[in-house]
C-alpha cells in the first residue's frame, strides 16, 4: 500500500516535471518567433522605405532631366532641394 502511494506519487511527479518543461520549451518557441517575426518586419519596413525613397531619386532624375524646376521636383517627389540638387 505505501509502495503505490510511492509510485503513485512518484508518477504525478513526473507529469508535473514533464508538463512544466513542455510549458517552458513553449515558452521558448514563442519567444523566439515573437523575435523573428519583429526583426523580418523591421527589416521589411526599412527595405520598403529604401526602396520608396529610390523609386522617389529615380523619378526625380527623370523629372530634372527633362527640366523641370527644383520646386516641382520637391512637390511631385517629396524630396528636398537639396537631394534634387545632389542627383
Amino acid at each position: 500500500m505505501k509502495n503505490e502511494k510511492i509510485k503513485e506519487a512518484k508518477k504525478e511527479y513526473d507529469n508535473v516535471i514533464k508538463n512544466e518543461r513542455e510549458l517552458y520549451i513553449a515558452e521558448l518557441r514563442e519567444k523566439y518567433v515573437l523575435e523573428m517575426n519583429s526583426k523580418y518586419s523591421d527589416g521589411y519596413i526599412d527595405g520598403e522605405e529604401k526602396g520608396r525613397q529610390g523609386a522617389s531619386q529615380e523619378f526625380a532624375k527623370k523629372l530634372k532631366n527633362k527640366g523641370y524646376d527644383v520646386e516641382e521636383i520637391e512637390e511631385l517627389t517629396g524630396l528636398t532641394k537639396t537631394e534634387i540638387e545632389n542627383l
